[in-house]
């Protein structure tokens, strides 16, 4: 069956049966109906780990092995890659002085976080209980210092300035292999909640 789209928009009457619509270097044109990740989350496929309410973490200054902020561990052997699609930042302190927020990754054949307290986390369809295959810590020890790959802004001063609070929508672009740990870190020490939301999709 030949598949073909027309270039140029399109007037229709509801139960017409119309061409697709292209633009004119034939890529398809497509528009959102529902939400974005609505589907994902009606099925049951995407999960929310965060800081207790009112519970943040003080990083220290730097990239760290027993304080990020927040941690997601792909457990090995777990079957699915875990496709993060948004973090959030809430700076609940001033720090000391400017602070990079930053997602640090340990490798694939580094052990697993260690002494590790779990994060709150629920199904991103509220009220079932379905719980994921990947792990949310709010407090780990990793195997080793992470490094740093994606760099999520910040503050530019020290005690003076006000809250602070950033959302990285990553929508894919980062996808976490089992055996593999991201989390979050800061230049400098600073009191952080975090939350981590992400897809769970078999290999």
């Amino acid at each position: 069956m030949l598949n073909q789209a027309k270039v140029g928009k399109q007037v229709a009457s509801n139960g017409s049966v119309t061409d697709l619509r292209s633009e004119k270097t034939g890529s398809l044109i497509i528009t959102s109906g529902h939400a974005k990740y609505m589907q994902t989350v009606l099925d049951g496929n995407v999960y929310i780990g965060a800081n207790l309410g009112g519970t943040p973490v003080t990083t220290q200054a730097g990239l760290s092995v027993t304080t990020p902020a927040l941690t997601l561990y792909n457990p090995i052997g777990s079957g699915v890659f875990l496709v993060l699609q948004t973090v959030t930042l809430d700076i609940t302190t001033s720090p000391a002085a400017a602070a990079g927020l930053m997602l640090a990754y340990n490798l694939q054949n580094a052990a697993a976080p260690a002494t590790v307290t779990l994060a709150n986390v629920t199904n991103g369809l509220i009220g079932i209980s379905s719980q994921p295959v990947g792990q949310c810590y709010r407090i780990a020890t990793l195997a080793a210092a992470p490094l740093a790959f994606r760099f999520i802004g910040g503050t530019t001063g020290a005690a003076a300035i006000g809250g602070v609070q950033i959302i990285d929508h990553v929508d894919g672009e980062v996808i976490i292999r089992p055996g593999v740990a991201i989390s979050v870190q800061s230049t400098t020490a600073a009191a952080i909640l975090a939350s981590f939301s992400w897809e769970e999709v078999p290999i």
